[in-house]
């Protein structure tokens, strides 16, 4: 995903220092095969005082795709007055949403992680003064799939010229690979905007495939999707 690449290689930034400072070795569950140990290490770090090597630890995580540690380190950066640092963070963690639903099992924590990340950013693009920028993150989360960036990418275009259209033109043909992979949520994001832009049967034809998509994650334990799956079926319509 091109979203995804430079965003890595500035956890990767991070995290690097960290590696030659020979911590890997002090802290062994956050390291090799098992960096999701990093999210809670960094949390003990924190609660004894040590929010410095939490962020190392975070940034470990985070150049390892574990959503939840970029979520984490986002936090931590915003709140330390580090607002661009924090966005590349969240937007890190916001990307790498469609992994939580690949085969062959739905991963409830790393979606969370990664859901923090896209609402993150939904909640600081309104602060961002330059129109460029607010549609730079709004379009990468949006194209992870997350709705409300959308609607926020569908604002900020308006605004701008050609090659943000096509940009998020590419994010719509992106859910809809997404989609065909089994994500249920890029399949309701792909028809709730043809919906929108009149196309009755490409809304149709993405209802079904969010549908039987729904269902495989509900079978898999997804109660969210067990939820909005039993409402379509009861109302007989696509939930939009």
């Amino acid at each position: 995903m091109r979203y995804l690449a430079p965003l890595l290689a500035f956890a990767c930034s991070i995290a690097s220092a960290d590696s030659k400072s020979g911590e890997t070795v002090a802290f062994p569950i956050c390291s090799g095969q098992v960096l999701s140990g990093c999210v809670q290490l960094g949390k003990e770090q924190m609660s004894k005082g040590f929010p410095e090597v939490a962020i190392k630890t975070w940034a470990r995580g985070c150049a390892g795709k574990v959503p939840a540690a970029c979520s984490e380190l986002g936090v931590i950066l915003q709140r330390t007055g580090e607002l661009d640092r924090a966005l590349q963070a969240y937007a890190t963690a916001c990307a790498l949403r469609s992994t939580c639903f690949s085969p062959p099992k739905y991963q409830p924590a790393c979606s969370d992680g990664a859901g923090t990340g896209c609402y993150k950013i939904e909640q600081i693009i309104p602060t961002l003064k330059n129109p460029a920028e607010q549609f730079k993150y709004a379009v990468g989360a949006c194209r992870a799939g997350h709705h409300a960036n959308c609607l926020l990418a569908d604002a900020a275009v308006k605004r701008l010229g050609e090659p943000e259209r096509a940009q998020l033109a590419a994010a719509y043909a992106g859910l809809k690979d997404d989609c065909a992979k089994g994500d249920y949520v890029a399949c309701k994001l792909t028809a709730k905007h043809a919906n929108e832009s009149g196309n009755k049967g490409m809304k149709e034809k993405f209802c079904e495939e969010w549908r039987k998509a729904s269902k495989v994650h509900c079978d898999d334990g997804n109660e969210e999707a067990c939820k909005y799956l039993k409402s379509g079926n009861a109302t007989g319509v696509c939930i939009l």
